[in-house]
């Protein structure tokens, strides 16, 4: 019992490091992480349109018991999504991404011809 504990915080530990090395030391993961969640944020307003036949007015819409997601999640700088909606589309995007990145992870979302979203991703680099 006592080498299967072992085994399970030695995975558990390995698994913290590697997270931990990845995040801090791969300056792309930030980026990636917030693309992550830009992304699944996009389809859980997708789902919500579906479900509303509307957009949510705000992400926090979308958070709650019975609702899409149980908690809203941060961006890897500490900051809250951003979220605007306008007729037939909308955008979310990292506001640390801005501001720590000089970059923008950007999630934009148009209504094709079929009333279907279609994802259009951009990650702005001011250097360019």
């Amino acid at each position: 019992m006592k080498l299967k504990l072992f085994f399970g915080a030695l995975v558990l530990s390995s698994a913290f490091v590697i997270w931990f090395l990845f995040t801090w030391t791969n300056p792309e993961g930030e980026l990636m992480q917030a693309e992550f969640d830009a992304n699944m944020l996009g389809e859980f307003v997708i789902e919500y349109d579906t479900d509303n036949k509307s957009l949510p007015k705000q992400l926090s819409d979308l958070v709650g018991e019975n609702k899409q997601i149980s908690r809203m999640p941060i961006d890897p700088w500490g900051f809250e999504y951003q979220y605007a909606a306008a007729e037939g589309g909308f955008a979310i995007w990292s506001r640390g991404s801005v501001l720590y990145e000089e970059r923008t992870i950007s999630v934009v979302y148009s209504k094709n011809d079929d009333g279907h979203f279609v994802t259009n991703f951009r990650l702005w680099d001011d250097d360019k």
